[in-house]
């Protein structure tokens, strides 16, 4: 599960309990930007691979991001996450949620 302000949590459906892992990339956390969304490689059983798409900004503005890491569950973090695509051009974008 993904928090807007960054944070990604392994959450077990039959107790709800909830681990917050480590090594998430730093999100630009405003109005609709932050931690978007996570999803599992298709061959996950086997790679461990997890995407997750997020906002980042520079001077010029902000945009979305895509990047991977691999799930350590048993340390309880993600590793060796690598961005693999960036939106172009970053954008300013005033929002009224900011």
């Amino acid at each position: 599960m993904t928090e807007q302000a960054g944070r990604l949590l392994l959450t077990d459906p039959k107790t709800g309990d909830r681990t917050t892992l480590a090594g998430v990339p730093d999100v630009y956390a405003r109005g609709q930007g932050g931690l978007l969304d996570v999803t599992l490689h298709p061959d996950f059983d086997s790679n461990h691979l997890v995407y997750l798409t997020y906002s980042v900004a520079d001077a010029d503005g902000s945009t979305t991001r895509v990047g991977r890491g691999r799930l350590e569950r048993d340390r309880g973090q993600i590793a060796d996450f690598e961005p693999i695509y960036t939106a172009r051009p970053f954008v300013e974008s005033a929002s009224v949620f900011s």
